[in-house]
C-alpha cells in the first residue's frame, strides 16, 4: 500500500470516527427533546431546520465543491490557491448576506405561511442568522478536506455538537425556553466555530477577487444544485406536506421516529458510502471486477438485513426508554423508515456503473424521477394515512430511486447480482419481522429475549435455506479459531 492510500485510508477512518461521534453527540438531544419539548413543539423545531438546509443550498450556490476542484487541480501555486479561496469566502459572504436581509424583511410572512401567524418571525431571523454563519464556515470546512485535514476538520465539528449541546441544555432546561431555545442553542454554536474557522482561514484571505476563477467554480458547482434540492425535496417534502395536510402534532411524532431511523444511516450507510470511493473504482481496474461488486452487494444485503431486524426489534425498547408516552406512537413508522433508508444506501453498490463511466448525469435524472414521484406519493398519502403514508411514501420514492439508478447502471457496466442469495436474505428478514409483530410483547424484558432470539432466527433460516457456502463457513470458523487460540495464549502469558 503506498503512501497516498495510507493517507486516504487513515483520513476515511478519521472522518468515520467524527461522523459517530457527532451523530451521538445529536443522538443525546432526543431524550431532552422528548422531555422539555412536545410533540407540536418539535414539529415546528424541524420546520425551522428544514427551512435552513434548504437556505444553505441556496446560499452557497454548490460553489464548495467547485472551491476543492480549483484548489488541487486547476490551482498550481500558493497564491492561486489564496486567490480561489478569497474569492470564494467573499462571494458566499456577500450572496448570504444580501440573501438573509431580503429574507428578513420577508420574515412575517413566511411565519405566515408556515405556522398562520406573525408572531414566530424573530424565530426564522435567527434561523436566517445560523444559515449566514454556516455558509461562512463552507470554505474554511472545505479547505481542511482539500489540505487532508482531517483532525481538524472532526475536532472542529464536534466542538461544534458539543457547543450545541450544553447551549441546548442551558437554554431549554435551565431557561425553559422552549423552542426558540433549541434555536439560539444552534445559532451559538455556529456561530463560535464561524469565529474559529476566520481565524483560522484568514492567511487565506488575500486582498484579491477574481471573477474568472469565481465562473469556473460555478460552472462547476452550480449543476450539483438540481440533484441537492431533489434529494432534499424527497428527504423534506414529507414534513412539510405534514404539517400542513395534518398538524405539528403528527409531524413532531414522524420527525422523531425518523431520528431513530437514522441510526442505521450512522452504523452502516455513511461508513459504507465513505468507503465506497476507494473501494470501487480501485476494484473496477481489475479484469473480473463484476462478480467481486456482485458478492460486495451481498454482504451488504446481509449485515444491513441483520441491522435492520436489530434496530427495528431494539427501537420499541430504545423510545420506551428515552422519550416520554406522548412520543410513544412514533414507533409506528420507524420499521418503514429504517428500510428506506437501508434501500437509499444501495445507490453506492446499484450506481457502480455511473460512477466507474462519470456519467453522474444519471444521478441528477434519477433523483429528479424519485423526487416529482415522492410529492405526488406524499400528496395521495398524508391526507389518507398521516405520519405512516408518508413513510410509505418516502420508502417508495427510495426504491423507485434505485431502480432508475440500477437501469441506467446496468447498461454501462453490467452486474449480475446474487439473486437466489438475495432472495434467502429477504425471506429470512420477512420470517424474523413475522415473528416479531405476531408476538409484540409488552414488557421490556421479554421484548429483549425475543429480540436476542429474532436474530438468532434470522441467522438459523439463512443457515438452514443454504445461504453460506462451505468456504464461507470454512473461513469464518478459521478467522474464530484463530481470534480465540490468541485470546487463549494471551490470558495465559498474562497469568
Amino acid at each position: 500500500m503506498n503512501r497516498h492510500l495510507q493517507n486516504s485510508f487513515v483520513n476515511t477512518i478519521i472522518y468515520s470516527a467524527g461522523n459517530i461521534l457527532n451523530k451521538s453527540i445529536a443522538f443525546l438531544l432526543i431524550p431532552l427533546y422528548a422531555r422539555f419539548l412536545s410533540p407540536s413543539d418539535y414539529g415546528m423545531l424541524e420546520i425551522f431546520l428544514i427551512t435552513g438546509n434548504i437556505l444553505f443550498i441556496l446560499c452557497t450556490l454548490g460553489i464548495g465543491s467547485g472551491f476543492i476542484r480549483t484548489f488541487l487541480f486547476e490551482a498550481k501555486t500558493q497564491q492561486e490557491r489564496n486567490v480561489a479561496g478569497a474569492t470564494c469566502f467573499i462571494f458566499i459572504t456577500v450572496l448570504s448576506l444580501a440573501f438573509v436581509l431580503a429574507l428578513i424583511l420577508l420574515s412575517k410572512k413566511m411565519s405566515f405561511v408556515f405556522f398562520d401567524s406573525p408572531d414566530y418571525s424573530v424565530w426564522f431571523v435567527i434561523i436566517f442568522a445560523m444559515v449566514f454563519f454556516q455558509a461562512g464556515s463552507l470554505i474554511p470546512f472545505q479547505l481542511y478536506r482539500a489540505e487532508k485535514q482531517s483532525i481538524r476538520f472532526v475536532i472542529l465539528n464536534s466542538v461544534k455538537f458539543a457547543l450545541i449541546l450544553c447551549c441546548t441544555i442551558y437554554f431549554v432546561v435551565t431557561r425553559k425556553m422552549g423552542i426558540v431555545g433549541v434555536l439560539y442553542a444552534h445559532c451559538a454554536g455556529v456561530f463560535v466555530i464561524y469565529l474559529v474557522n476566520y481565524i483560522y482561514f484568514r492567511p487565506y484571505l488575500v486582498p484579491a477577487f477574481s471573477f474568472t476563477v469565481l465562473k469556473k467554480m460555478l460552472r462547476y458547482g452550480l449543476p450539483l444544485i438540481p440533484g441537492a434540492l431533489a434529494l432534499m425535496i424527497i428527504t423534506s417534502t414529507d414534513r412539510i406536506l405534514l404539517a400542513h395536510f395534518c398538524d405539528h402534532h403528527e409531524l413532531g411524532l414522524y420527525a422523531m421516529g425518523f431520528r431513530f431511523a437514522m441510526i442505521l444511516e450512522l452504523v452502516l450507510v455513511n461508513p459504507f458510502d465513505q468507503n465506497w470511493p476507494a473501494v470501487h473504482f480501485s476494484l473496477a481496474k481489475e479484469k473480473d471486477a463484476a462478480p467481486t461488486f456482485a458478492k460486495i452487494f451481498t454482504c451488504y444485503l446481509l449485515v444491513g438485513s441483520f441491522l435492520c431486524l436489530g434496530l427495528i426489534l431494539f427501537t420499541k425498547v430504545l423510545i420506551h426508554t428515552v422519550t416520554t408516552p406522548e412520543y410513544y406512537r412514533s414507533y409506528a413508522v420507524v420499521p418503514i423508515l429504517v428500510f428506506a433508508i437501508f434501500i437509499r444506501g444501495m445507490s453506492s453498490n446499484l450506481g457502480v456503473g455511473i460512477g466507474i463511466s462519470g456519467r453522474s448525469e444519471y444521478y441528477a435524472i434519477a433523483v429528479g424521477v424519485a423526487a416529482v414521484l415522492n410529492i405526488g406519493l406524499n400528496v395521495l398519502f398524508i391526507p389518507r394515512f398521516g405520519m405512516t403514508g408518508a413513510a410509505v411514501a418516502t420508502l417508495l420514492s427510495f426504491v423507485c430511486l434505485q431502480l432508475v439508478i440500477f437501469v441506467f447502471s446496468y447498461s454501462l457496466y453490467p452486474v449480475k447480482y446474487e439473486i437466489k442469495r438475495i432472495l434467502k436474505i429477504v425471506f429470512a428478514l420477512c420470517i424474523s419481522l413475522l415473528l416479531y409483530f405476531a408476538t409484540s410483547p409488552d414488557s421490556i424484558l421479554m421484548n429483549l429475549v425475543l429480540i436476542v432470539s429474532l436474530c438468532a432466527i434470522f441467522i438459523l433460516c439463512l443457515f438452514v435455506l443454504g445461504f453460506f457456502k462451505k468456504q464461507e463457513i470454512e473461513r469464518f470458523t478459521t478467522m474464530l479459531g484463530n481470534r480465540f487460540k490468541l485470546r487463549k495464549d494471551f490470558i495465559r502469558s498474562i497469568l
